[in-house]
């Protein structure tokens, strides 16, 4: 049924064209009058008055028959709560914060048809403003003696869910201006890009109160999943807003990301009570309100209202909440009373909140075969030995990052040996690719367990593991220079913050025997300066080796200074490295122009600003070389650069070390072919003429030529 066929239907023939004038120029020109139709209101007694029921784009209105007439009553769409009919031609509307309905007669006694033509235009009101969503679902309450028809609206829908026009009815709703620009980047960006989750922060330079609106407009959306509001801090009436969206949205959001926004535990609590009192079954599966002390208190009232999704949950991340064991058994009970939680729970974040080892519930729920792919246990002084045996039975095959950092090993006072679950676990992980231990004081024994697990490992590939500042002994260090060349699954290896004092040369240089791995971190190490020499020259070492696998290397905060330009220097036999990292603006470019390899080298912004000062002129000058000289070890032409560089080292240091001289400067500053091939033919000839004279004594003539036309051959092609 159309809207059209409705007004055709009504009493509007009973409304003169002079009352229908009148009524369009009280409300305005611009306002689009969607249905007219004659009412009489009940007053007091039995007494009852004619009006005119007028139903707009966002707002009904009720207005006297006189001419010039005026508006007795007005509200907007979104403020009925309920639609109620005690009889044939009755229609009670019951408002948000209004105790007395609005109660009208349609239509001749006995008769339902007025009332049924003007629930119906409610209903194509509702249409133009939400597609697709019922008049029932947006609607707390109605209760009618007849059968809603699907009714079309009268308007074409714009993008996203037809955002704009509902915005621009919130804007009506809460008397707000409509901001232009909020509609053009969600009816342009948002689309553009894909984007189903509202973010704040690309509104954060509006006012509190234009918020709202913004919000609100997505409580009955079908294009987006839920609100990212990430760092923004909001007001209680925004709040207030979106405890609205979550407890009558239909279809109700998905997903919900609020990190280190100011949160206390009574805007959790609030949350939480909207949830529970949803119209619809929670959908929400994806929560993130990390960075945000809600305490123990809020977050078990956002788990509870979360409890009765039937879909399950999927993204849980709490890090930094100021939680404690507490909450995590709530969260347990909740994973452990509903199966489908195993099926759908991928990504759990507890992590730097104190926890002890008030975890043992969750154990029972990790034993589980689960698809859990993330867990975060990062600095929640949980004891490490007790967790492996309920990730070996429930984890091995889906968890790909396990982040168990800053956290003992044991309360043993005594080290014990690690657990046989503990290295199992890790020879039976199918899909690992991130593990971090970082600052885990594990006695060597378990780090030996841990390398043997991953050595035995066949199935995972492109392994990082951190163990930033796990070396707390020279015994420890032995193990892993005894272990590491034999890990073949690591792709990365961070041992960043440990102390130079370990011998770690020789780490590094098992380091090199491994072709598995490719990026080697030793960031921020610690120590004398003396034990820095044998490192770099480990790392000289292996960088030049032609078999190497690193391309790639962290060496900043290390404040190595001077030793640092061996292995600067030495760049330039470093074929396949392709990132380096050590800080010092001057050293960094002066040492790209002896590479033809090194494509990315990591910002040294300290040293940029320090020397900026005072020499800014210098700065920029180094920064352009050194831009110059990626982007030139990135050009088509780098190979011939490589060849000729090869030339001159093969020459450098023999017979032929002026000669090669000669040639290296005959050789053109950027890498261009035709210049190339120019300083080819000069070197060709110079060689020829010296291999002719070298030759002369000791080889027949008739093979001179020959030898000498081979030699050039293999040194340039």
């Amino acid at each position: 049924m159309t809207l059209k066929k409705i007004t055709k239907m009504s009493t509007k023939s009973q409304i003169t064209t002079e009352l229908s004038d009148s009524i369009s120029n009280v409300l305005g020109k611009n306002v689009k009058i969607l249905y007219k139709s004659l009412i009489r209101m009940e007053s007091r007694g039995d007494k009852v008055d004619n009006r005119v029921l007028v139903v707009t784009a966002f707002r009904i209105f009720i207005t006297t028959t006189k001419v010039p007439t005026r508006v007795d009553n007005g509200f907007h769409l979104m403020e009925i709560e309920a639609l109620e009919s005690k009889k044939a031609n009755h229609l009670s509307i019951t408002l948000i914060h209004e105790h007395k309905p609005v109660s009208i007669l349609i239509g001749e006694e006995g008769s339902p048809d007025g009332v049924i033509n003007a629930i119906h235009a409610l209903a194509a009101a509702f249409d133009d403003l939400f597609p697709n969503v019922a008049m029932e679902d947006i609607i707390s309450k109605v209760n009618l003696p007849f059968q809603i028809q699907p009714v079309s609206g009268t308007r074409k829908h714009s993008t996203c869910g037809d955002f704009s026009n509902q915005y621009a009815a919130m804007c009506d709703l809460c008397q707000t201006p409509f901001r232009a620009e909020v509609a053009w980047d969600i009816d342009t960006i948002y689309l553009a890009h894909d984007i189903r989750m509202l973010h704040l922060k690309d509104f954060d330079h509006l006012d509190q109160r234009d918020l709202i609106p913004l919000l609100i407009a997505l409580q009955h959306n079908t294009w987006f999943e839920g609100v990212c509001g990430d760092g923004v801090r909001v007001g209680g009436e925004a709040w207030e807003a979106l405890s609205r969206v979550v407890r009558c949205a239909a279809p109700p959001p998905q997903r919900l990301s609020w990190r280190a926004a100011a949160l206390r535990h009574d805007h959790a609590a609030r949350l939480g009570h909207a949830l529970t009192r949803a119209r619809t079954p929670p959908a929400m599966h994806t929560i993130d309100f990390s960075q945000n002390h809600i305490e123990d208190k809020g977050a078990m009232s956002i788990l509870t209202g979360l409890a009765n999704n039937p879909d399950g949950l999927r993204h849980i991340a709490l890090s930094q909440c100021g939680i404690t064991g507490k909450t995590v058994s709530h969260l347990a009970a909740i994973l452990n009373d509903s199966p489908s939680h195993l099926s759908t729970l991928s990504h759990l974040d507890l992590s730097n909140n104190n926890l002890k080892d008030d975890v043992h519930n969750l154990y029972n729920f990790l034993a589980q075969p689960n698809v859990l792919t993330h867990l975060n246990l990062t600095n929640t002084e949980t004891t490490l030995e007790n967790m492996w045996g309920a990730l070996l039975r429930g984890c091995a095959a889906r968890l790909s990052w396990l982040q168990v950092a800053r956290n003992p090993w044991s309360t043993a006072r005594r080290p014990r040996d690690p657990p046989p679950s503990f290295r199992q676990f890790f020879t039976a992980c199918l899909a690992l690719t991130h593990l971090d231990f970082s600052y885990c004081k594990m006695p060597p024994d378990v780090l030996k367990s841990l390398l043997l697990g991953l050595a035995c490992n066949e199935s995972a590939a492109g392994v990082k593991l951190c163990l930033s500042g796990v070396l707390s002994s020279a015994h420890a260090a032995h193990v892993l220079e005894s272990c590491v060349h034999g890990v073949r699954c690591l792709h990365a290896l961070d041992l960043s913050d440990n102390s130079m004092e370990y011998e770690l040369s020789g780490i590094v240089r098992a380091v090199g025997k491994n072709h598995s791995i490719t990026h080697l971190s030793l960031s921020r190490l610690t120590g004398k300066r003396s034990y820095a020499p044998p490192l770099i020259q480990a790392l000289v070492h292996v960088l030049q080796e032609p078999d190497t696998a690193l391309t790639s290397l962290d060496l900043s905060d290390c404040k190595l200074k001077g030793d640092l330009y061996g292995l600067l220097n030495a760049l330039g036999g470093a074929r396949r490295l392709r990132t380096l990292d050590v800080g010092g603006l001057t050293d960094i470019a002066t040492a790209l122009r002896r590479s033809v390899s090194v494509r990315r080298v990591e910002f040294p912004g300290c040293d940029a600003a320090a020397g900026g000062r005072g020499a800014s002129e210098r700065v920029a000058t180094l920064w352009r070389d050194l831009h110059e000289r990626l982007s030139s070890n990135s050009t088509s032409g780098v190979c011939e650069r490589l060849r000729a560089l090869a030339l001159e080292r093969a020459w450098a240091g023999g017979a032929a070390a002026a000669l090669a001289a000669q040639a290296a400067a005959a050789l053109p500053p950027a890498p261009l072919p035709a210049a190339l091939q120019r300083a080819a033919a000069a070197a060709h000839l110079l060689l020829h003429q010296y291999l002719q004279v070298a030759l002369h004594t000791t080889i027949p003539h008739h093979i001179q030529s020959v030898q000498s036309h081979h030699i050039i051959k293999t040194l340039f092609y």
